[in-house]
């Protein structure tokens, strides 16, 4: 089994997954060998080389049969299978799983194939208080609870998004202080950028808020467009990567008459989505406060907004209001209440001094704080595992 071989385990097809890539990249430049294990999907390559490490993408038997709960749980059980099959062949140094569904690929690889093996758990987020049971059911969701319960304990290391969900899982399940990691993208900006966004045609003098990321259950992104009623005209909120949400917001954007100051672009690759943020003015994370992963995250996107230079508008939870007000480089707001959203944005417009200090701050900020930074944790969790 040589030392320096890793697989990493995600369920996914893996294509814009930013966590993940930025993690592979720094392990590949610092010599490991590095296979990533991902779901098939019909338009990828099964297998390919990114950055210098390799891509598995594991196709199903199973995958065109019906999603009935059932038949979901024999494509996992075929997935998780054939990964095992992966892993023995590889026979890896590190284990490398990501998020709770990955898990048990690597607890069992570690049990029953490769006992040496060294098990890293990267927890996106916190399971144990999220809102799943919105999307799966009720007996699944307090099933995946049970599960990390049991699983965490044959695991060498567990990586966390933010201080507050290390303290809560260490507590939760008595394990040693988690590794925080930030989601900080990387400095090294690629500065292409899809046409979509060169070609919005707005008034000179426009006001442009952006949100990246998925509309899903509990973003806030309702409230955010009532927000922007109560905003000036010239006030414009870009939404960039909109997804199955899209129909419901639709109505709202009829409701509100926000036809002409709403827009809606299609997801842009990893190494695209700085540059594309830094086309808007004010980055703005609007989450609801609908379970504690939300309360007590610390979202990717609030530091691809601050590398694109931009101030930032977010909901006044612990983690991102430490942030935001400790490096002033923005502003807070009850995400429940459209009229403190409007506020706290118009604060930001009406007050061209206060905007260039959070834009310095932001600058500053973003020189000392990126993935370079949090990189050398990452190769020091590894280096101390060996």
């Amino acid at each position: 089994m040589a030392k320096n071989k890793v697989v990493m385990v995600v369920l996914n097809p893996f294509v814009n997954d930013a966590r993940v890539l930025r993690e592979a990249i720094s392990l590949t430049k610092d010599g490991y060998e590095l296979t990533l294990l991902a779901m098939y999907r019909d338009d990828l390559k099964k297998s390919e080389l990114k950055s210098g490490f390799s891509i598995i993408r594991i196709p199903l038997i199973s995958k065109k049969w019906s999603k009935h709960p059932l038949i979901q749980i024999i494509k996992y059980i075929e997935f998780v299978s054939r990964c095992l099959m992966k892993i023995f062949r590889i026979r890896p140094h590190y284990l490398h799983c990501h998020d709770l569904n990955a898990l048990p690929i690597g607890v069992m690889a570690k049990i029953l194939i490769l006992r040496k093996t060294i098990l890293i758990y990267d927890s996106h987020e916190l399971w144990s208080d999220s809102r799943h049971d919105h999307v799966y059911s009720p007996r699944l969701y307090s099933f995946g609870i049970f599960l990390e319960r049991i699983l965490i304990r044959f695991v060498d290391s567990v990586i966390v998004p933010s201080k507050a969900i290390g303290d809560i899982i260490q507590k939760k399940y008595k394990v040693k202080s988690p590794i925080l990691l930030m989601n900080i993208p990387s400095k090294n900006i690629n500065r292409k950028v899809k046409t979509s966004l060169i070609d919005i045609n707005l008034p000179a003098d426009s006001k442009k808020i952006i949100f990246v990321g998925g509309m899903s259950y509990g973003r806030g992104i309702p409230n955010l467009l009532q927000a922007l009623t109560k905003l000036d005209n010239n006030v414009f909120l870009l939404i960039l990567g909109f997804d199955f949400l899209e129909k419901g917001i639709s109505p709202l954007i009829e409701k509100y008459d926000l036809r002409n100051r709403v827009i809606l672009l299609e997801p842009v690759l990893p190494e695209e989505v700085i540059h594309s943020l830094s086309m808007a003015d004010v980055g703005v994370i609007p989450f609801q406060n609908i379970c504690d992963n939300n309360f007590y995250s610390m979202p990717n996107k609030i530091f691809e907004y601050l590398l694109a230079g931009l101030p930032v508008a977010v909901s006044n939870f612990p983690e991102m209001s430490r942030l935001v007000l400790e490096n002033k480089i923005g502003v807070v707001f009850n995400p429940e209440d459209p009229d403190d959203i409007a506020l706290s944005i118009k604060r930001i417009f009406d007050d061209p001094e206060l905007f260039d200090k959070l834009k310095k701050n932001v600058k500053m900020f973003s020189e000392n704080n990126h993935w370079d930074v949090e990189a050398v944790k990452l190769l020091k969790l590894y280096s101390s595992l060996a």
